[in-house]
């Protein structure tokens, strides 16, 4: 916590009541911005996903003009999590990493002494 609120724990109680009434059944008290803190205007109540996905190292990625986290592009899109975290670290977007690869078809080499249907 920011400001006053740090010494004054009544306060804030007071304050999270007033602005965003009784704590919802399944649901914890989040920063909407880490970067901001525990200060009036940037507290909601989310759930444990939304929570997990409002990190820092959360990767976000823009499926068909949606933002997801990787984890759940991964499974809209049927690749599997782990495949796309590798293509990330050897440099791909997260949203190169999350597309099928593109294959490149190599030319047919002939087998030696093979003879071709002219």
């Amino acid at each position: 916590m920011h400001g006053p609120w740090r010494e004054d724990y009544q306060a804030f109680s007071e304050y999270v009541l007033g602005q965003l009434g009784e704590r919802p059944a399944g649901m914890q008290l989040d920063r909407i911005d880490n970067e901001k803190g525990y200060v009036p205007g940037n507290l909601r109540w989310a759930t444990k996903k939304q929570q997990m996905q409002n990190r820092r190292v959360t990767v976000w990625v823009d499926v068909d003009g949606e933002r997801l986290c990787l984890r759940d592009a991964c499974a809209v899109l049927g690749v599997n999590y782990s495949t796309a975290t590798t293509r990330i670290m050897r440099g791909k977007t997260p949203e190169e990493a999350v597309l099928p690869p593109k294959f490149k078809r190599r030319p047919r080499q002939r087998q030696p002494g093979a003879q071709g249907n002219s």
